[in-house]
């Protein structure tokens, strides 16, 4: 699954959104502010089961720092 990942400027993940293009569903765009960076990933296969926001935003900000 593609996701899109906004960080701040310390590298914290402060938002993400898968990017789902199937027919008839709502379309969610993130957009990066000042300071902020936005990453376009395929989310690793390890990330996908992750139940809390919380879990996946740190497992995201070590994915990123590779």
């Amino acid at each position: 699954m593609k996701l899109t990942v906004i960080t701040d400027s310390n590298g914290k993940v402060i938002g993400t959104a898968p990017q789902d293009t199937a027919q008839d569903q709502p379309v969610v765009r993130l957009v990066a502010g000042a300071g902020q960076k936005a990453h376009e990933i395929e989310l690793p296969a390890d990330l996908t089961e992750m139940e809390s926001a919380e879990d996946l935003h740190a497992a995201l900000e070590r994915h990123l720092s590779e």
